[in-house]
């Protein structure tokens, strides 16, 4: 799994997610409110700020499931 992901924009680093085996942690960094409420449309019609939220999701989606397996892997 992933140890360290981040979001960068031109302005600045927007998060950084720490995914291990035990931990899931996001740091907001200083353009965390810009940059997840960025309105810029991008393809789909979702704005720049959906997709950065989705891909939040995504990945606490991806680490929740791997969680769920181990425990039912040990049983």
């Amino acid at each position: 799994m992933d140890e360290h992901l981040s979001a960068i924009t031109f302005t600045g680093e927007i998060w950084k997610l720490t995914r291990t085996e035990n931990e899931f942690r996001l740091e907001a960094k200083e353009c965390f409110a810009d940059g997840m409420t960025d309105e810029t449309l991008i393809k789909g019609g979702h704005t720049i700020g959906q997709a950065r939220r989705g891909e939040l999701y995504a990945l606490l989606e991806e680490w929740l499931e791997a969680k769920l397996k181990e425990k039912n892997n040990a049983n």
